[in-house]
C-alpha cells in the first residue's frame, strides 16, 4: 500500500520541513497521520507564536476535520454572526456579510481565534504523534541535493539528511531564495499595527460576535472578538513611509491614535484602551508570485511560496490549504519530485488568484471611492469562490 511504502522509503530518510509555523505544523500533522517519518526544524529556540488573531474560513476549516483537531479549534475560536464594512469617519455602511450563514451554505464556519492558540493546537497534535518531530533552534542556511536525497545545512547546528524538504519558513523565505534567487520585496506605502485589548477594558457591544472593519483614505482599522468574547483583536493599516519589516516592533500608541483621530467614536475608543507596551508595528512588504516552487527534492509551501498581503485574511487559510495538498501528494505518488509538480500545478491558480484578490482589496478599502457600490456584487470577498471551495474534494479529484 502508499502507506507501507511511504514507512519503508522514509524510514531512514525523513521528510524534512524548514519553519514550524501554521503551516509546517499542518503540514506535518496531515504526513505523521499517514506513517511518514517528518521532521520539522525550526530557528526560534523556543516554539510559540507571536501575532494577534487570524481568520480560519471555510476554505480551510475542513481540513482540520480531517486532521483531527476542528473540535478543540471550535472551542477556542468566535464564530461572527456578521460583518460590517463602514466608512471610519461617517459611520456610513458600505457593505455586510452574513458570516453566521456561511456553514449552512458551505459545511464550516468562518473561525477566528488567536494565531498562538491555533498554533498550539496543531503543535500539541504533531507532538502527540511523535515527540522527537521538532528541532528547535536551527537557522537553515542552504541544501544541496543528489537523486535519492538532500542534504540540509544549519547555523552552529549539524547537516541532516532527508528524502526531501519543504520550505514553510514564510515570506522572508530563505530556501525560496536558494531556489528563485534573492527577489526584491516592494513596500506597499502601508504599515500594519496590532494590538490585543482585555474585554474588561471594552464596552460589552465591542465584544459582540461581529467582524467590523472601518476604512478613510488609506487607513483600515479591523477589530474582533477572540477567545471566547473575552478578548478584542485589533489589526490596523495605514499609509506611512517606514519601512521595517518585524512582527515585534514596538509602536507608539500615540501616533496611532493621531492618525485616526477623525474616526467614529468606537475606534477612537478602542485605540485609547490598548495598552501601550503591546502594541506592534511592522511595515507591509508585497512579493510576486512566482511560477515555479520546486527545485528537484526541494518545495515551497504558504508564503514561501505566495506572499499574502492580509486584506483578505486568507495568509493562513492558503498555507493550510497548501499543507493538505502537499500531503496528499505525497501519499499519491511514489516519486518525490512528481509529487512535488502535481502539488504545484494543482495549487499555482488558487493561489495566485487569492493573493491578486488580496491586493485588489487593499486598494479598494484603501481608496477614496467609499460608497456602497464601490463594495456591492460581493467584489470584497468573493465568497462563493473564496470559501466554497473544498481542498479535501479538490485534493481527491487532482491526485485521482
Amino acid at each position: 500500500t502508499t502507506l507501507f511504502r511511504s514507512i519503508i522509503n522514509n524510514k531512514n530518510r525523513p521528510i524534512i520541513i524548514i519553519g514550524g509555523g501554521i503551516g509546517g505544523l499542518t503540514l506535518a500533522l496531515a504526513l505523521l497521520q499517514d506513517g511518514h517519518c517528518v521532521r520539522v526544524y525550526e530557528q526560534a529556540c523556543e516554539l510559540k507564536e507571536v501575532g494577534a488573531g487570524i481568520s480560519l474560513a471555510p476554505n480551510c476549516s475542513k481540513v482540520f476535520q480531517q486532521l483531527g483537531v476542528a473540535e478543540i479549534i471550535a472551542r477556542q475560536s468566535s464564530v461572527p454572526e456578521l460583518g460590517e464594512l463602514k466608512n471610519g469617519t461617517t459611520g456610513e455602511l458600505l457593505s455586510t456579510i452574513p458570516f453566521v450563514n456561511l456553514k449552512s451554505t458551505f459545511g464550516y464556519p468562518y473561525y477566528q481565534i488567536h494565531r498562538a492558540d491555533a498554533h498550539k493546537i496543531l503543535l500539541d497534535a504533531v507532538h502527540r504523534k511523535d515527540s522527537d518531530c521538532i528541532q528547535l533552534n536551527h537557522v537553515f542556511t542552504n541544501y544541496s541535493q543528489t537523486e535519492e536525497e538532500v542534504t540540509v545545512n544549519f547555523t552552529d547546528q549539524p547537516s541532516t539528511i532527508g528524502a526531501c524538504v519543504i520550505g514553510c519558513d514564510g515570506i522572508r523565505s530563505a530556501v525560496r531564495a536558494q531556489i528563485t534567487g534573492k527577489q526584491p520585496a516592494r513596500f506597499t506605502g502601508f504599515v500594519a499595527w496590532r494590538a490585543i485589548v482585555p474585554a474588561t477594558q471594552l464596552p460589552a457591544s465591542y465584544l459582540v460576535e461581529k467582524s467590523n472593519v472601518r476604512v478613510h483614505h488609506q487607513r483600515q482599522f479591523v477589530y474582533y472578538p477572540i477567545k471566547s468574547g473575552t478578548e478584542l483583536n485589533v489589526s490596523v493599516f495605514a499609509e506611512q513611509d517606514w519601512k521595517i519589516e518585524s512582527w515585534t516592533e514596538k509602536a507608539d500608541k500615540n501616533e496611532l491614535k493621531a492618525l485616526f483621530q477623525n474616526f467614529q467614536q468606537d475606534v477612537v475608543e478602542i485605540i485609547d484602551a490598548i495598552n501601550p507596551e503591546s502594541c506592534f508595528k511592522w511595515a507591509l512588504f508585497d512579493r510576486d508570485p512566482i511560477n515555479c516552487w520546486q527545485d528537484g527534492r526541494v518545495v515551497l509551501l504558504g508564503d514561501a511560496a505566495h506572499p499574502m498581503l492580509p486584506f483578505l485574511g486568507q495568509g493562513a487559510a492558503m498555507a493550510i490549504e497548501d499543507a493538505w495538498f502537499l500531503a496528499q501528494s505525497l501519499i499519491s505518488f511514489d516519486e518525490i519530485e512528481t509529487a512535488f509538480i502535481r502539488y504545484q500545478d494543482a495549487r499555482l491558480e488558487r493561489s495566485s488568484w487569492v493573493l491578486s484578490e488580496s491586493r485588489a482589496t487593499g486598494k479598494r478599502m484603501g481608496g477614496d471611492d467609499l460608497s456602497p457600490s464601490t463594495f456591492s456584487d460581493d467584489r470584497a470577498m468573493h465568497a462563493q469562490k473564496m470559501f466554497g471551495y473544498d481542498p479535501v474534494a479538490e485534493s481527491a479529484s487532482a491526485f485521482s
